[in-house]
């Protein structure tokens, strides 16, 4: 199976006021790894708004932005250069480019990441997606869960380190190890 894990980093919880300030997805295949090379796209804003905790939590990718003006994509541009990306991995595998649907992966892309890619104009018709959202969440539930378990604790399930690096392409590429270490 081959999909394409994509994470964002935001401003907070709200996707009708936050921004995105990060995207990242990596290409992959499972039993055989990464496919091409990372997606990764900072976005310029006039100003930053969010929730100070998300503010907080995302400093070190703020100093980022701060630091490379020259480097910043405007929010209008993310669907054409991401649909690019899916295009450039056409030598690699066909199942990427131009406008088929391909599987998306991601911790909480369904309910989270997605509703702010919504935002971002054009993104879901120049990159659709199939319906069904990997998540391995569900690969690492154990008897007396409550509820689904975050990345640091599927992490730490899977016999890693916990650490979450809440960088887009790192935590994008988290996602397919913990899913190729189930899956393959």
């Amino acid at each position: 199976m081959k999909f394409i894990s994509i994470d964002v980093e935001t401003t907070g919880l709200d996707s009708e006021w936050c921004q995105v300030l990060e995207i990242g997805a990596v290409a992959w295949e499972i039993g055989k790894g990464q496919i091409g090379k990372p997606f990764q796209c900072l976005l310029k804003h006039e100003k930053i708004v969010g929730d100070p905790y998300a503010l907080w939590m995302n400093r070190d990718l703020l100093r980022i932005l701060a630091d490379n003006p020259r480097e910043l994509v405007p929010p209008e541009s993310v669907a054409c250069l991401f649909r690019d990306w899916r295009n450039s991995l056409d030598k690699v595998s066909l199942d990427f480019m131009g406008s088929k649907p391909f599987n998306a992966a991601g911790k909480n892309f369904a309910s989270f990441d997605a509703g702010f890619l919504k935002k971002l104009l054009g993104f879901f018709e120049l990159n659709p997606w199939r319906r069904r959202i990997l998540d391995p969440s569900i690969l690492y539930v154990e008897t007396g869960d409550k509820t689904l378990p975050d990345t640091a604790t599927c992490l730490t399930r899977c016999g890693h380190d916990s650490t979450v690096a809440h960088m887009a392409v790192e935590d994008a590429l988290t996602v397919c190890h913990l899913l190729e270490a189930k899956l393959a």
